[in-house]
């Protein structure tokens, strides 16, 4: 009998908990400024750091996790790991305030959340089968979105009253690492594939699985897209301000808007992929290439809600197709590291996109805030062009969906 027959319902749960760190590091955000005063003797870009440090962090923590779980390490023993790490990294510094203290602290909470990104999505392909595994996906993706927002509206609560129990915010995270530690169950371990036409990474010469080169490029698209599209987020406010049709409060609104926008994309994401199948992400990208498009054009403001909308939902579309779409062609041995990479490219984009400011205003000669934005209109455009055409040339996922 396999673990899903086993007690669905608590399988759910324990699977849909690990969705829970990845925005984890949004819980300082709103504490940032308050941080500045507490550290008024620190420059302002140093105490950025707070924020910026532990989005550095994932990458290597992603990447570390994609290539040991489910082969050294189990995926279970990981989730809680990268739980802890979060938890102690995020509670200490409530107790030590020392700013090289918090930074280390810092450090090791990015680290925590890499450990866990590649992990939830991978165990939702492992754990469930069937429309079960679509919709788990799209759940766990609309889980992530809502405790973004939850942990952020929790964390400017408690700014208010005093900077310091931000810190102890990072405790919420004791309640899903409860239901991992009861409910979730250890995938069985697969053997490595035999080679076959849609998995020809090992031959009988002894090669090694290798990850496919067109997982490889979707990590590339994903980080090149979000790398021209967190613009938006950044100058949203400066925008607003600028042309003067809207404050900072205003600029909040629409951000929060874009997240709620990829909830409800995760929670339809089942019966999308369900229906649409090998075109969700050519629909997104396209989803996509219109938000942008869009955003760097108009001064409405409702136009600009409807394109941080679409993007929310392109994003939330294009995460779990992906990795779901990994069973069809990565060798099952490693589609965790596909996954870690994946994810890592999101995160490189979000890090690299302030460099990509710059770059974009010294070759332009223009400070204007919706310059980054125009420029990258075009560059995720011709990335969606070529990343629809290596969806269509795949193959179907192998038996992912009844």
């Amino acid at each position: 009998m396999s673990t899903q027959q086993k007690a669905p319902a608590l399988l759910m749960l324990g699977a849909l908990a690990t969705f829970f760190v990845a925005n984890c590091s949004f819980i300082v955000n709103p504490a940032l400024s308050s941080l500045a005063k507490v550290y008024s003797d620190i420059p302002y870009s140093t105490v950025l750091l707070i924020a910026t440090l532990t989005a550095g962090c994932m990458i290597p923590g992603s990447l570390i996790s994609g290539a040991i779980t489910g082969t050294k390490v189990k995926y279970k023993t990981m989730t809680i790991l990268s739980m802890l790490c979060v938890i102690v990294g995020g509670v200490l510094p409530y107790f030590i305030h020392t700013f090289s203290f918090v930074i280390v602290m810092r450090a090791l909470v990015g680290i925590g959340i890499g450990l866990a990104m590649p992990i939830a999505n991978t165990l939702v392909m492992k754990l469930f089968t069937g429309d079960t595994r679509a919709n788990m996906s799209g759940w766990g993706n609309a889980a992530m979105q809502l405790s973004g927002i939850v942990y952020q509206i929790v964390a400017g609560v408690v700014c208010l009253r005093n900077v310091n129990y931000v810190w102890l915010v990072h405790g919420i995270l004791i309640i899903p690492l409860v239901l991992v530690l009861l409910f979730l169950e250890e995938p069985e371990k697969e053997e490595p594939v035999q080679a076959t036409a849609a998995t020809a990474e090992t031959t009988a010469e002894g090669k090694r699985a290798r990850i496919p080169a067109s997982a490889v490029f979707s990590a590339v698209g994903f980080g090149i897209i979000f790398m021209c599209f967190y613009p938006v987020l950044l100058n949203l406010s400066t925008i607003l301000a600028n042309e003067g049709i809207g404050n900072s409060a205003l600029a909040g609104t629409i951000s929060s808007i874009f997240t709620a926008g990829g909830f409800v994309a995760g929670m339809i994401f089942g019966k999308v992929y369900k229906g649409a199948k090998i075109i969700v992400i050519p629909l997104a990208l396209l989803f996509w290439t219109a938000g942008i498009g869009m955003f760097s054009i108009t001064k409405s403001v409702p136009l600009m809600a409807i394109s941080v909308i679409l993007c929310g939902v392109a994003i939330n579309w294009i995460w779990p197709a992906t990795i779901v779409g990994f069973d069809g062609f990565v060798p099952a041995e490693k589609i965790s590291l596909a996954s870690a990479l994946f994810v890592s490219g999101m995160t490189l984009g979000c890090f690299i996109s302030s460099f990509y400011i710059s770059f974009v205003a010294q070759v332009t000669g223009s400070s204007n805030p919706r310059a980054p934005i125009a420029v990258g209109f075009w560059i995720v455009l011709i990335t969606s062009i070529i990343w629809t055409i290596v969806e269509l040339r795949k193959k179907p996922a192998k038996a992912t969906f009844a």
